[in-house]
């Protein structure tokens, strides 16, 4: 999406969303703010911190806007610096620590799971093939330092009601502080460079992937633009 339609496409959200909170009060905030133009410095700055390279539509939209505060719904776009880089920092810190519990815990259920159905053997192997120690499992508290690739590796494995992802280990670039992020999937990219998107949370995990960043924000567009039609919002000028 070249930067002078990614623009045009950014200010209509704006104003849709807008209108949304200003008539939606539970939402608790007054509008969008797209924050001022991040540096050509701060965005290689950047680049060197992140697990895998920025696409380029999401370096244009920096070179637009150093992130954004409430873009639609009421979520946080990474920026270069400043708060909404810290903000998904902060997230990321909080995702690694529970989803470490969550991978020990899965085991756990998978163990017993096994030892009911009176497959001990897959049981024991599971446990050889997991961890270094099956004391691990008697910890009430685990660390990021325990995990192996292979631990992130069976937690990222899809189950019958759940697609997980061990977010530490891929690029987030958006947050609700609620649980919810948007997540570029490196292993859809594509030929000009571009990853899918990924709507991830903790309860679902994959819910829904988009094309690339470009066609995620034309989706937000549309579902807004659908939203205040159908509630007849008035829109500002």
């Amino acid at each position: 999406m070249p930067d002078q339609k990614m623009e045009t496409v950014l200010k209509e959200i704006k104003k849709l969303t807008d209108a949304c909170y200003g008539n939606e009060k539970y939402w608790k905030v007054k509008e969008m703010e797209l924050l001022p133009p991040a540096s050509e410095s701060d965005i290689k700055a950047l680049s060197k911190d992140l697990p895998f390279p920025l696409p380029p539509s999401y370096i244009e939209f920096l070179k637009l806007h150093n992130g954004c505060m409430y873009f639609w719904p009421k979520m946080y776009l990474m920026g270069a610096k400043g708060e909404t880089r810290k903000i998904i920092i902060d997230e990321l810190q909080d995702a690694e620590e529970y989803q470490t519990q969550r991978i020990f815990e899965r085991i756990k259920l998978e163990k017993s799971r096994l030892e009911e159905k009176k497959e001990i053997k897959k049981a024991e192997d599971l446990i050889k093939f997991l961890l270094d120690d099956e004391k691990q499992l008697g910890q009430e508290k685990h660390s990021a330092k325990e995990l192996t690739p292979k631990l992130i590796e069976y937690y990222e494995t899809p189950t019958k009601n759940q697609k997980p992802l061990f977010l530490p280990h891929h690029l987030v670039f958006g947050t609700g502080k609620n649980g919810t992020f948007w997540v570029f999937n490196e292993k859809h990219k594509n030929k000009d460079g571009e990853y899918a998107v990924i709507d991830y949370s903790y309860d679902v995990g994959i819910n829904e992937e988009y094309q690339d960043f470009g066609a995620f924000l034309s989706s937000t567009l549309k579902d807004l633009q659908e939203r205040v039609e159908k509630k007849k919002y008035v829109l500002e000028s």
